[in-house]
């Protein structure tokens, strides 16, 4: 992995040295102008970080020993073992440009070196600078710099008791109060909301801290959240008292009752929690768009790339070029052409538009992780949580050098993010803008394409014109007026391709005039794709009206088909007029389009003048159609067994069936169509198609939900009940609200989940229908589980059972019989609960609903375990994960912690961590807070078992976290307890380091 040089203080007055070791992080060295950590084996990193740490120093031999391997690891010999590491590290640190001499005398060490060329000393010198600023923005700049350092947990090539005291003291007394810095200078500036964000991960790893939480409550003030404030504080304070810091507890109270008295205002904004990811992804992608036809010319603006790009030797570099220049002047031809050429040295390519110039909004950088995890082959159910995502996608690159391009970004802000989950790759950025910033923070290189000479120009219009060749004058008044931009070049050779009569050469200056007049203004692009648009044939022109009806980034050629009420074939073949005349794109994919920026624009303007508000709205009815069928069929092959409405396109229109020949193809068109889904749902609701929108929520939220997407299927659900109330359908209003709560359940907001339960439940009563009741009664029953009252549970439980075995509903049954062993089983009434399981487990496998005896078969296993038949619970465990590993991620994730738990019951503790870390690392990805706390819970009672003290109070301190946020009083009451069982537990909430990543503490041996 290569990492670029960050230098954000240029021209602030703040002289940056150029660091050649970084311990920030994986230990680093500046070889060859780049900053890797890709120049020796861990042990030998490990070595030089515990010398940087120490410059100057001389350290024995068992102080480098308990540094460097943990007791377990230890060698038997391990003076030996340093000496052999030191003699391999003096030829590497020979290489570098500067003095630097490790000493070695009666087994101690040393390396003398200039601690300035050592990050750890360029972030304190950057911090110390900040402080002494009194200028905000300056400072701000110092302090982000310094910040930016950290790559990750210092010192992360070790992994000992030694180097994780080291890291605490650095995350406590320089890491954070840097940060306080740099948000103290950005409220200065009056950005509270970025400060708001910025303290988002921050406190997320530190979240006892109270420095950062007098931060957020100013920023919260700042930002005119005074409830969110006072709430804040009482949680906080509450928090700390309980953790016995009542001293910290007084100077938080001192200072919000400061804050108050500098500014009232009542305004609230709730902080919404985002998913969490995870999944397992292959190699080798290849998303570049085809080759643009007929290239011409840019063999300057080639040879530079290939410079730029590739070291002395000819292999390719690793970091940032940027591509930028004027609209129209063929930044992303250029691109594209350039990575076709070169595509084969690297190990895949990733391409993205990321609409940064366009009428639609700019793509946002989590959905480029998204897209792109896709691309490398994640499994659908990779979800959610930025960070982790952010994560996954690091670790998926690692060790792979790709070629990503980052097309049409905005500004540096909209790709800064994505830059160190790609460090290890060539990444290409095109924009209209100079990026100056990502520039200097990347260490990125630059080019300027700039329009094409006369020679270029007649080129390209001479290989685009397909008719007779024009006269020598018109083609030069022609392109002298073009200014060289192909864009423009291109629209107008389909233009004169298109018409057999010349301009007389007394038009061309007017007609020219009119395409160069604005540039990149509406005008300007209104009378280049009106040439380009007249010249097709009137089906064309049609289907081009249509395309900005479609709300979705890509779409296929079945969907714009149904749009336009066109078979395929015909739509086929217009679509390849379009893409001739570069009205559009053909995308990665068999049959999938991309709309330009501007032929979307163009196309919308153009149907707002020639086509009714009836027929836009018809069109939309039957892209509508197109999808909720789809979606419909896709649903029945994934999921036969559960009851859903039947697909009722609302028109007189007819629309093709999708016909899924087989599960694998369903889930595939489900995970490729999802963010269109999206999308689609979305605009049947804003647009007024109501009954569509909730229509097709009811047919994407399993899907959604099962894959893990629990934030967009919540989403989905909450438009469904606004959807389904502006169309008059109580049932699924009522239907809306109960998912809804469902899901809440599960992300373990109770309250807001008995709020939209209680309109479920009032729907379902006024109604006086038992299927809904029955739905509702669940739900209500889970709720109560869940809130630990398990007789009020039994009670509904009982309830829905009789409306089942009324209704002799098989689906309701299954549920029923599995709800209600479950929570007998939780009141200790084992052999009842044994034989509503087995009614259970029998229903289920007659509808063939998985899921349901999965859940059936788990529950079963928990009662063989309580009466210790631990072969039976093992292998009812291993037959429910068998039927859902893959096709439903909360049962998994649920199964995985509860099997984790068996076997740390039989003592068999390698089994029980893994099976643990995996149901946590499912449990964050789909956002389950209730199991993630449990799952954390267990997890520390297995390091306690094995007599990792320090293990065990990280995981109960995470576990109390999560308690602490699900308000469940007595999980935090019991994990409170247990930390303070343990010595040295003080603090460890607040750590930074591999030991308290989340992710890593959840990470399964084997994935």
């Amino acid at each position: 992995m290569t990492f670029k040089r960050n230098s954000s203080l240029t021209g602030l007055g703040v002289k940056l040295v150029n660091t050649l070791f970084a311990i920030l992080g994986t230990t680093a060295l500046r070889l060859d102008g780049e900053l890797t950590d890709e120049w020796g084996p861990p042990r030998l990193r490990a070595l030089l970080a515990v010398l940087l740490a120490h410059p100057g120093r001389w350290l024995s031999s068992d102080r480098l020993t308990a540094w460097i391997w943990p007791p377990e690891s230890e060698p038997q010999y391990p003076s030996g073992a340093l000496d052999s590491y030191a003699s391999r590290l003096r030829p590497v640190l020979h290489r570098l440009p500067t003095r630097c001499v490790l000493s070695t005398r009666e087994r101690r060490y040393r390396l003398d070196v200039d601690p300035g060329v050592i990050d750890y000393h360029d972030f304190r010198r950057l911090v110390a600078a900040a402080r002494g600023m009194s200028d905000p923005g300056r400072a701000a700049a110092a302090a982000e710099s310094a910040v930016r350092l950290w790559r990750g947990p210092a010192l992360e090539d070790l992994r000992t008791a030694e180097a994780d005291r080291w890291r605490r003291r650095a995350v406590r007394d320089e890491l954070i109060p840097a940060y306080e810095t740099l948000f103290t200078a950005w409220l200065r500036m009056g950005d509270p909301d970025r400060v708001l964000v910025g303290l988002q991960d921050v406190q997320a790893d530190h979240p006892a801290d109270v420095r950062l939480a007098m931060i957020r409550l100013s920023a919260l003030m700042a930002r005119g959240h005074d409830r969110d404030a006072a709430e804040y504080h009482l949680s906080i304070r509450a928090m700390l008292r309980e953790e016995g810091e009542s001293g910290k507890a007084d100077l938080l109270r001192r200072h919000y009752d400061h804050l108050v008295t500098q500014q009232q205002r009542s305004e609230t904004r709730a902080l919404e929690a985002e998913p969490s990811p995870g999944a397992a992804l292959r190699n080798g992608p290849r998303s570049l768009p085809p080759d643009p036809v007929d290239f011409t010319g840019r063999a300057g603006e080639l040879a530079a790339l290939d410079d730029v790009a590739r070291v002395a030797g000819g292999s390719p570099r690793r970091g940032v070029v940027l591509i930028d220049g004027m609209v129209g002047v063929g930044k992303t031809a250029l691109a594209v052409h350039w990575a076709h050429r070169v595509r084969d040295h690297f190990d895949g390519d990733l391409y993205i538009d990321l609409h940064g110039f366009s009428d639609t909004p700019p793509v946002d950088p989590h959905a480029v992780v998204d897209e792109f995890l896709v691309a490398l082959g994640a499994p659908a159910g990779t979800t959610t949580n930025p960070v982790h995502r952010q994560a996954l996608l690091r670790d998926a690159l690692a060790g792979r050098h790709l070629l990503v391009v980052l097309d049409n970004a905005a500004d540096s802000n909209h790709v800064l993010g994505l830059i160190p989950s790609l460090a290890g790759c060539l990444v290409l950025v095109t924009s209209r803008k100079r990026l100056t910033t990502l520039a200097t923070r990347t260490g990125g290189r630059a080019l300027t394409v700039s329009p094409m000479d006369p020679a270029e120009s007649a080129d390209l219009l001479t290989a685009r014109l397909s008719g007779p060749a024009m006269e020598s004058d018109h083609l030069t008044a022609f392109l002298g007026l073009c200014g060289g931009l192909p864009f423009m070049i291109n629209l107008l050779a389909q233009y004169l391709a298109t018409h057999a009569a010349t301009p007389a050469m007394a038009e061309i200056e007017d007609l020219i005039l009119e395409i160069g007049r604005d540039g990149d203004g509406d005008t300007s692009a209104d009378r280049v794709f009106g040439w380009s648009y007249t010249a097709l044939p009137p089906p064309a022109q049609r289907l081009f009206r249509l395309l900005g009806v479609h709300p979705g980034v890509e779409f296929t050629l079945d969907a714009i088909a149904a749009c336009a009420r066109m078979d395929r074939a015909e739509t086929r073949d217009i679509l390849a007029i379009l893409v001739g005349a570069h009205l559009l794109d053909r995308a990665g994919g068999h049959h999938r389009y991309r709309c330009h920026d501007l032929s979307r624009r163009y196309s919308r303007r153009r149907a707002a003048r020639e086509d009714t508000q009836e027929e836009i709205r018809a069109a939309e009815r039957r892209l509508l159609a197109h999808y909720t069928l789809h979606a419909h069929e896709a649903h029945r092959a994934l999921f036969p067994s559960q009851a859903t409405r039947p697909f009722d396109s609302l028109d007189e229109e007819t629309v093709t069936a999708a016909g899924f020949a087989c599960e694998d193809d369903a889930r595939a068109w489900f995970a490729q169509e999802r963010q269109t889904l999206n999308h689609i749902i979305a605009m049947a609701a804003e647009r007024g198609h109501h009954g569509y929108a909730w229509r097709l929520v009811d047919y994407v939220a399993t899907y959604l939900e099962r894959q893990g997407h629990r934030h967009d299927c919540r989403k989905a659900y909450l438009i469904a009940v606004a959807a389904a109330q502006a169309d008059g359908q109580g049932e699924a209003w009522g239907s809306a609200h109960l998912e809804v709560g469902r899901l809440l359940i599960g992300e373990g907001d109770i309250e807001e989940a008995r709020r939209h339960l209680q309109e479920a439940h009032r729907w379902a009563d006024e109604s006086g229908q038992d299927r809904p009741m029955a739905a509702v009664l669940k739900a209500l029953g889970d709720l109560e589980s869940t809130s630990g009252n398990h007789e009020a549970a039994v009670a509904l439980y009982r309830r829905l059972y009789d409306i089942a075995h009324r209704l002799q509903d098989h689906e309701a049954l299954t549920w029923a019989h599995c709800a209600l062993g479950g929570a007998l089983h939780q009141t200790g009434r084992l052999d009842e609960a044994t034989t509503h399981l087995h009614q259970a487990q029998f229903f289920a496998a007659h509808i063939g609903d998985d899921s349901a005896l999965a859940i059936a078969l788990a529950s079963l296993a928990a009662v063989k375990r309580d009466v210790h038949d631990w072969s039976s619970a093992v292998g009812l465990y291993g037959s429910a994960l068998a039927l859902v590993s893959d096709s439903d991620l909360p049962v998994t994730a649920k199964l995985c912690v509860d099997l984790g738990r068996l076997h740390l019951d039989r003592g068999e503790v390698g089994p029980a961590e893994h099976h643990t870390r995996r149901g946590v690392t499912l449990a964050r990805r789909i956002n389950a807070l209730p199991l993630v706390a449990s799952g954390l819970d267990l997890l520390g009672t297995i390091h306690h078992h094995r007599g990792d003290r320090r293990g065990a109070a990280t995981a109960w301190s995470q576990a109390l976290h999560a308690a602490t946020r699900l308000r469940d009083d007595a999980q935090a009451e019991r994990l409170r307890g247990r930390l303070k069982e343990l010595d040295g537990f003080q603090g460890t909430t607040g750590l930074s380091g591999p030991q308290t990543d989340p992710e890593r503490l959840a990470e399964p041996d084997n994935p």
